[in-house]
C-alpha cells in the first residue's frame, strides 16, 4: 500500500471519529444504594452512591441508575433538590432513553415522609420537570416503590416520557390529612407523550390519576397521554374538593390551557371505601372536567364504588361549564354495582351552544343504586338540548338495577335492557334476561351473543389488552386491541399486597375507619378472580388458570327461560260441569331446554278428572297436583299440556 492511500484512510477514519454523533457515546451505568455515600461512593455497583438525587445529578443524559435494594430515607436539600427525589436527566433522542429503575421490581422503596410530602407539583417523589421555559426528554422511570408521600409522580414541561410499574401506597407523611388536595399520578401542564403504565395506588387520595392542564397559562397544553392497566382504590381523604381515581382535567376556561388526546386503557376502579361518614364531594371514578378535548376509554372497569355518600356516576366523562370539546368516548367498558349513574354527560350552563359527541358502546352497567334523577345514564340537560351533547349508546347492555330508564338521550340502538321497558325511541332493543355470566364477557347461550349491530355481542368483553406494552401515543399498536391476554391482571399479587398494607386515616380524613383487607384484597381472593366471579360464576379456566394444566371445560351452562300461561274453556259454569285447563309453554330462550318439569295445582273448589292429563301428566292426590316432565324443547319452541277438572 503506498504512502498516499494511507494517508487518505487516516483522513477518513479522523473524520469519522469527528462527525460520531453525540448519541451513540457508550452510556454508563451507575448504582445507589441506601447503605452507599455520596462523598467517598463513585457509583458503581461495589461503591455506590447513597441518594437517588445525587445520582440523577451525577448522571448524563442517556445512562441508566439503578436503585439498589432498600428503603430509601435519608433527607436532605429542600424544594426540588429532595434527596430522595428521582430527576432524571433528558435523554440524548428516542434509541437513547435516560433510565431509572429498582435493581428489582418495588425492592427499592422511598419513603418520601418530610420532603414535601404533602405537596405536589416539583416535590412528587419522582419529578420529570422542565422547569419554566424548558422541556424534559427521552425519561424512563421503573419499579419504584413510593411510601408516605401523597405524590408519588409529578410531569411537567415534558416530552416522550415512559413511567412503568411504579407502586405507590399514599398516606400523607407528616401524619396527618387535613388537604383537599394530593394526586398520586400528576400529569401536568405541557406534559406530551407520557405513558403510565402497570402502576398502582391506595390510601390517601383526592384524584388517583390526574391529567390535567393550565388554569393560568394558555400555551401549556396536556396532550398525547396514556394511562394503561392503572389501579387505583379509594380509601380515605380530608373534606372538600371533587374525587376521582381517574381524571382528565382541562384548563377553567376555553381560552387557557387543554387537555387532548388522553387514552385510559383497561384502567380500574375498585372497591371505594364505604364506611361511614364518607369521603365528601365524590365525583366519581372517572372525571372528565372542563376544557377538555379528546377523551377515549378503552376496556376500563369502575366495580363496587360505594362509598356512604354516594357520587354522580362511575364514568362522570364531560362536565362543567360548556366547555369541553369532546369527543367524549367510551367502548367495552364495565359500570357495575356503583352508588350513581353509569355515565353521566353533563355541558352545563347555558350560554356557549357547541356540538360535543359522545358515544358509548358495547359497554355493560348494572347494579346501580340511584335516588335522583332514576337514570343509567344522563346527559344532564333537557330533551330539548339537541346539538349540546350528540349522544350515543349502542351495543350495550344495562342490567336491572334501582333505576328506571335512561334519560335525554339521543340514540339508543341494539341494547339489551334485560326485563327493563326501553325508553322512546330505542331501536333494535332486547328485553328478555341477557343470561349474563360475568360482567367482563358475553358467554355463548346468551341472549347478547352476537346480537349487536353487525353481528357484535351486546355488552363488553374486557379479555386483551389494550395497546401494545410500552408504546408511546402514535407508535405503532399503540391504541389497538392486541391479542396478549389481559388476565390474569398483570402484578395482581404486587396490587393486592400493597392494597392489603394497614393505612388508618388521620387528621380531618374521612372515612375515619379503613379496612385495608376488603374487596378484592380479602382473605382468598385476587383480582382477576373477584372481578369474575362478581356475579357468583366461578371463574373459567381460560381466564384464571394461573399456570396449570388445562382440564377439559364444559360448555356454560345456561339457565332455560321457560314462559308458561295458563287457560280454562269456560268463563262462566255451574256446580258438576265439567272443565278443560291448558298449559302453554315456550323456551325463549337461545339454547335447548331439557328435562323440563312443569307443576301445576288443581283449582280450588274443583275435581280432577281421572287420566284426564295429557303427555304423560302425573297427578299427586296428596298435593293435588300435576307434574309433567318434557325431554327437550328446542330454542324457541311451544308446545301445550292439559287437564279436565269437574267443578264441585
Amino acid at each position: 500500500m503506498n504512502k498516499k492511500l494511507v494517508f487518505l484512510i487516516s483522513i477518513v477514519f479522523a473524520l469519522f471519529i469527528l462527525v460520531l454523533p453525540r448519541g451513540f457515546a457508550a452510556a454508563a451505568t451507575y448504582y445507589v444504594s441506601p447503605s452507599g455515600n455520596n462523598t467517598t461512593g463513585n457509583g458503581t455497583r461495589v461503591n455506590p452512591w447513597q441518594t437517588p438525587y445525587y445520582g440523577c445529578t451525577h448522571m448524563s443524559g442517556g445512562d441508566t441508575l439503578i436503585l439498589m435494594d432498600g428503603t430509601y430515607s435519608y433527607i436532605s436539600g429542600g424544594a426540588r433538590t429532595w434527596s430522595n427525589q428521582i430527576r432524571p436527566p433528558s435523554g440524548p433522542d428516542a434509541n437513547h432513553y435516560t433510565i431509572v429503575k429498582a435493581e428489582n421490581d418495588w425492592q427499592a422503596i422511598i419513603n418520601f415522609a418530610g420532603e414535601g410530602a404533602d405537596m405536589t407539583g416539583g416535590d412528587a417523589a419522582i419529578a420529570i420537570w422542565g422547569g419554566w421555559g424548558g422541556t424534559a426528554r427521552y425519561i424512563q422511570v421503573e419499579g419504584i416503590k413510593v411510601i408516605n408521600t401523597t405524590g408519588a409522580l409529578t410531569t411537567s414541561d415534558c416530552q416522550y416520557i415512559k413511567i412503568k410499574r411504579i407502586a405507590h401506597i399514599s398516606s400523607p407523611g407528616n401524619g396527618a390529612d387535613n388537604s383537599g388536595y394530593g394526586e398520586p399520578y400528576l400529569i401536568m401542564r405541557g406534559s406530551d407523550h407520557v405513558l403510565l403504565e402497570d402502576s398502582w395506588t391506595s390510601g390517601c387520595i383526592r384524584y388517583g390519576v390526574l391529567v390535567v392542564g393550565d388554569n393560568d397559562d394558555p400555551y401549556a397544553d396536556t396532550t398525547n397521554i396514556i394511562i394503561r392497566r392503572v389501579v387505583v382504590r379509594m380509601d380515605y381523604k380530608a373534606p372538600g374538593q371533587p374525587k376521582a381515581c381517574f381524571a382528565a382535567y382541562g384548563g377553567n376556561d376555553t381560552g387557557l390551557s387543554s387537555v387532548d388526546n388522553i387514552l385510559f386503557q383497561n384502567d380500574i376502579c375498585i372497591d371505594w371505601n364505604p364506611a361511614s361518614p364518607g369521603m365528601t364531594e365524590v365525583y366519581g371514578g372517572f372525571y372528565n372536567p372542563k376544557f377538555t378535548k379528546s377523551v377515549k376509554y378503552q376496556g376500563c372497569i369502575a366495580l363496587n364504588l360505594k362509598p356512604a355518600g354516594g357520587m354522580h356516576a362511575a364514568f362522570y366523562t364531560l362536565d362543567n361549564y360548556y366547555q369541553n370539546i369532546g369527543p367524549s368516548i367510551l367502548e367495552n367498558c364495565v359500570a357495575w354495582d356503583c352508588d350513581g349513574r353509569a355515565i353521566y354527560w353533563n355541558r352545563g350552563g347555558a350560554v356557549g351552544i357547541r356540538s360535543v359527541t359522545a358515544t358509548a358502546n358495547q359497554c355493560t352497567f348494572g347494579n346501580l343504586r340511584i335516588a335522583s334523577p332514576y337514570a343509567y345514564v344522563n346527559d344532564g340537560y333537557s330533551p330539548t338540548s339537541a346539538g349540546w351533547i350528540i349522544s350515543t349508546l349502542s351495543n350495550s347492555i344495562i342490567d336491572s338495577a334501582n333505576a328506571t330508564n335512561i334519560t335525554y338521550f339521543d340514540s339508543e340502538k341494539y341494547n339489551s335492557y334485560n326485563i327493563i321497558s326501553p325508553p322512546s325511541g330505542a331501536t333494535n332493543a332486547i328485553t328478555t334476561d341477557n343470561r349474563l355470566l360475568y360482567i367482563t364477557r358475553v358467554e355463548n347461550g346468551s341472549t347478547c351473543k352476537g346480537t349487536g349491530e353487525g353481528g357484535v355481542d351486546r355488552g363488553a368483553t374486557i379479555q386483551y389488552r389494550y395497546g401494545v406494552d410500552g408504546t408511546l401515543w402514535g407508535e405503532t399498536g399503540y391504541n389497538t386491541l392486541t391479542s396478549t391476554n389481559l388476565w390474569p391482571y398483570p402484578y395482581e399479587d404486587n396490587i393486592r399486597l400493597d392494597f392489603r398494607m394497614t393505612n388508618n386515616p388521620t387528621g380531618t380524613a374521612l372515612p375515619t375507619t379503613n379496612n385495608a383487607t376488603r374487596g378484592f384484597c380479602a382473605d382468598g381472593q385476587t383480582l382477576t378472580k373477584y372481578i369474575w366471579e362478581y356475579l357468583g360464576n366461578p371463574c373459567p379456566f381460560d381466564i384464571c388458570n394461573y399456570g396449570s394444566t388445562p382440564e377439559p371445560e364444559p360448555e356454560p351452562v345456561i339457565p332455560p327461560s321457560i314462559t308458561l300461561a295458563k287457560q280454562v274453556d269456560k268463563s262462566q259454569a255451574s256446580a258438576g260441569a265439567l272443565l278443560t285447563y291448558t298449559l302453554t309453554f315456550q323456551n325463549t330462550s337461545v339454547a335447548e331446554a331439557k328435562n323440563i318439569v312443569i307443576t301445576d295445582e288443581i283449582p280450588e273448589g274443583t275435581t280432577y278428572v281421572a287420566n284426564s292429563a295429557t303427555n304423560g301428566g302425573i297427578y299427586n292426590s296428596g298435593a293435588n297436583e300435576l307434574t309433567w316432565t318434557i325431554p327437550s324443547i328446542v330454542a324457541g319452541a311451544s308446545g301445550q299440556v292439559s287437564f279436565q277438572a269437574r267443578i264441585e
